[in-house]
């Protein structure tokens, strides 16, 4: 019902908080066959909730809290962009809540949580969007920014807060992330972690994959990623990194790291003059689990 609301009758839930008071399964059940391509067998599919694509652009604008509860059976499988439990978020809150043994699949901007975050600055709600202790334990797919939390972040003066990401995440062309497939905003990420598997096809051109967030040029404090980024041969166009895969304008790192050994560099690309603290240090598996590393 709620879905409906929000992205049929053009309702944005400016000011209201909502709260799940259980575990949802919405009941979608689907067989993947030996190409990777999924058939729903069961239950329906899931429309967005603020389905941006479809409405006009319409965003949620309130506060959603999962109080710790988590949806399962979600199965969006289209040929749309800005795909996710939430279509787009404005001016929003979402807390508390993870999507788990669910598959999404779109074009651009496809991510579990929220497939496009952006930004107005004459937003009557207010301007913050925070996405806050949200997790994903399921698979997301997209030609283009993609991510395990958010497909794409455009708007200013967001954080992203306490998530994770240990679903399988895979962009058809670059633009990946176990967070966020693109973050080149003023965007504030602490306390965040993979350990998902990361598969980047692009072949060509510029591609972009991490660990954490595909492109990036916000602040990340006491994040880490221990999980594998997958894909053809890297060469000289393709920017894959452990944590960033391209850190542009006047981005910054503080106390970041990555499992040694999984991808050749913590950031691949860093376009950027500024000077600001790049922490982004390798660490053996030893240290990331004994403790060792202050966040």
């Amino acid at each position: 019902a709620m879905s409906y609301y929000v992205g049929t009758a053009n309702q944005n839930y400016g000011g209201k908080y909502y709260r799940l008071t259980d575990d949802i399964d919405l009941g979608a059940r689907w067989t993947i066959d030996a190409d990777g391509n999924a058939t729903l067998n069961s239950g329906k599919a899931w429309t967005p909730m603020a389905d941006f694509y479809g409405s006009g652009q319409q965003c949620f604008f309130g506060n959603f809290d999962g109080d710790n509860h988590t949806i399962s059976g979600l199965y969006l499988n289209s040929g749309a962009n800005y795909q996710g439990l939430f279509g787009g978020v404005r001016s929003a809150v979402i807390e508390n809540v993870g999507l788990v043994d669910s598959y999404i699949r779109g074009t651009y901007s496809i991510g579990g949580i929220v497939g496009t975050v952006i930004f107005r600055e004459d937003d009557p709600n207010g301007r913050v969007s925070t996405i806050r202790n949200c997790y994903n334990k399921s698979t997301i797919i997209g030609h283009s920014f993609v991510g395990g939390i958010a497909g794409e972040i455009s708007g200013r003066m967001v954080n992203i807060v306490d998530c994770y990401n240990e679903g399988e995440i895979t962009a058809a062309i670059g633009g990946v992330g176990g967070l966020a497939g693109d973050a080149m905003s003023d965007v504030q990420i602490r306390n965040c972690y993979n350990t998902g598997t990361i598969i980047d096809n692009g072949s060509t051109g510029s591609s972009c994959a991490a660990g954490l967030l595909g492109s990036f040029a916000g602040t990340a404090a006491a994040c880490y990623d221990a999980g594998s980024i997958e894909g053809p041969a890297a060469n000289v166009n393709y920017w894959r990194g452990a944590l960033i895969g391209n850190l542009d304008r006047s981005a910054s790192l503080e106390g970041c790291y990555y499992l040694e050994d999984t991808a050749p560099a913590g950031i691949a690309r860093m376009n950027t003059t500024e000077t600001n603290i790049y922490e982004a240090l390798p660490a053996s598996r030893e240290e990331m689990t004994s403790g060792k590393l202050a966040h």
